[in-house]
């Protein structure tokens, strides 16, 4: 009687990858290390992702980079919540973006 479920979430990770004119929607757990965003259409909200060292080219609207905020969810203690990336912005390069409409939490 009052069985656990146990959810494992995937995280993915993207390295040094272009993206160009892609749509971005619901990406879960992502780290973007060295990528370069070019005119994508992005329309949502980066809840679970990290970019560090990223670039973004073109318009960038639309969507919210929201920041690491413990969550039981994600974090089995608070101890992995400070050692992990989740929701964070790290050398990232919106010098040749037009951002529009877009929100940082």
């Amino acid at each position: 009687m009052g069985g656990r479920t146990l959810i494992l979430l995937r995280k993915s990770i993207y390295k040094g990858c272009t993206f160009e004119r892609v749509k971005l929607r619901s990406l879960g757990i992502a780290d973007f290390i060295g990528c370069t965003f070019i005119d994508c259409d992005f329309n949502t909200a980066f809840i679970a992702s990290s970019f560090s060292e990223c670039k973004f080219i073109g318009n960038v609207r639309g969507c919210v980079f929201c920041g690491p905020k413990y969550d039981s969810f994600y974090y089995g203690d608070k101890l992995s919540y400070w050692v992990s990336n989740k929701g964070r912005l790290s050398e990232v390069d919106f010098s040749e973006a037009n951002i529009i409409d877009v929100d940082f939490r």
